[in-house]
């Protein structure tokens, strides 16, 4: 949670509700732009999306490029959901 803090919240904001100022979508809910399965957005951020999310591979690493993308993954899929 700490690296969703301190890198993802500066786009998604602190309650990863999204910044539509910015094109920073909402990452709690069901509406997902290229899909919401582990390995898209693996993907998303570990190599970026279409100029608009910078890759973050190189600055967070493999390990914490797929810790980000499962913490991000159970934001909307909570269980019982």
């Amino acid at each position: 949670q700490k690296l969703f803090v301190s890198i993802c919240a500066a786009c998604h904001g602190p309650d990863a509700k999204g910044m539509t100022v910015l094109g920073a979508p909402n990452l709690t809910d069901d509406a997902w732009v290229y899909g919401s399965s582990r390995d898209v957005l693996l993907t998303g951020i570990d190599q970026g999306r279409n100029g608009q999310m910078p890759a973050h591979k190189p600055l967070i690493g493999e390990t914490r490029v797929r810790l980000a993308a499962a913490y991000v993954w159970s934001l909307s899929h909570k269980p019982g959901n």
